[in-house]
């Protein structure tokens, strides 16, 4: 099968700035394979998820997405750190928000959402407003609303850096359960190594000025994992060295 994402030379500078935040960016992600990328700050993680997106125009190279079957899906949806959520909205038609402008019946459109939040854990939270809801709960909201439109690359930018530590080892697990159910790809920003290491099929670790991939290693440690398993353990320490 084609790779759902494949980013060729893409390089970002900010505009005024004479030297690229990142360059030289060749990137390929296999349809349900999960890509976790990590780096100091300052190296254009999040921007390079956003070129991906389409939301930040690159300065140089290119970014191909595998186009959908069919009009009411989308090939990506975004996760963001902060959630987004509309305040005016309800959370069910938070959830809803993106298959506006579609054409779908209401009911595929009450269907869609049910699946979403179903799969993010959320379904008795429909009638709340965003205020009421917790860090956590904000966050499996957000991940519903990218759910729904059955992208088939899931961007996500550090999504579990706001929660505690407690809350954040679930996101993690229930991501996973959702990643296996839903099957999306996916791309995965975080500043967190043990947290790359415990989720992702491949890291990509980001470093130099301008940024470049310095290290893409294949975590080789069988499913389900053990957070403090040797093996990741000894995963994790690779990684921080390519740092």
């Amino acid at each position: 099968m084609a790779p759902v994402l494949t980013t060729h030379g893409l390089a970002y500078a900010y505009p005024g700035s004479e030297r690229a935040t990142f360059e030289g960016i060749h990137l390929s992600v296999e349809p349900g394979e999960f890509i976790a990328i990590v780096g100091r700050s300052g190296v254009g993680k999040s921007t390079l998820l956003r070129c991906c997106a389409g939301l930040t125009g690159a300065s140089a190279g290119s970014v191909q997405l595998q186009a959908r079957p069919t009009e009411n899906e989308r090939p990506s949806a975004f996760v963001f750190q902060d959630t987004r959520l509309l305040p005016w909205r309800r959370v069910r038609a938070n959830v809803a928000y993106g298959l506006q402008g579609l054409d779908m019946e209401r009911k595929a459109i009450e269907d869609r959402v049910d699946e979403a939040m179903a799969l993010a854990l959320v379904a008795e939270l429909g009638e709340r407003w965003p205020f009421q809801l917790s860090g956590g709960q904000a966050q499996r909201v957000g991940i519903a609303r990218a759910l729904a439109l059955h992208p088939q690359l899931l961007l996500m930018d550090e999504p579990f850096s706001a929660v505690d530590a407690l809350t954040r080892q679930k996101l993690q697990d229930e991501l996973l359960g959702i990643w296996r159910r839903a099957g999306p790809a996916v791309l995965f920003v975080t500043h967190d190594i043990e947290e790359a290491v415990y989720l992702a099929d491949r890291v990509i670790v980001m470093g130099g000025a301008p940024a470049r991939i310095v290290l893409d290693r294949r975590i080789a440690q069988p499913r389900p994992r053990e957070r403090e398993s040797t093996g990741l353990q000894q995963e994790a320490r690779a990684l921080e060295g390519a740092l």
